[in-house]
């Protein structure tokens, strides 16, 4: 599958192999990292379609991202940001996504 997002002002430009939505739904699994230069956290899954799902979220100089248990946690600049996934066990969001992380006070 090979998807390329337009590429705008301020947005990022995303093809991927063909085979990568295959594997992630094969393996039961997404993608979670970040980009230094463009400040950038990026979530990679599968929808229901099978399609390749890119979320990504602007943070200053994000330069890390780690996963404990039902949260993420990023590493930016300034500051070490907690990111709660609000759903419960079952629930998804939008009819797609089984885990919507938002922020948290650590």
């Amino acid at each position: 599958m090979n998807m390329t997002a337009a590429s705008r002002a301020g947005e990022t430009a995303i093809s991927v192999s063909r085979g990568l939505g295959g594997w992630l739904e094969a393996n039961r699994t997404s993608l979670s990292l970040t980009t230094y230069q463009t400040g950038q956290l990026f979530l990679i899954g599968v929808l229901l379609n099978g399609s390749v799902s890119f979320n990504q979220q602007n943070f200053t100089r994000a330069m890390g991202v780690c996963r404990d248990g039902q949260r993420l946690w990023v590493g930016s600049l300034f500051q070490l940001w907690r990111l709660e996934d609000i759903l419960r066990p079952g629930e998804l969001a939008n009819g797609s996504f089984d885990a919507c992380f938002v922020p948290r006070d650590p």
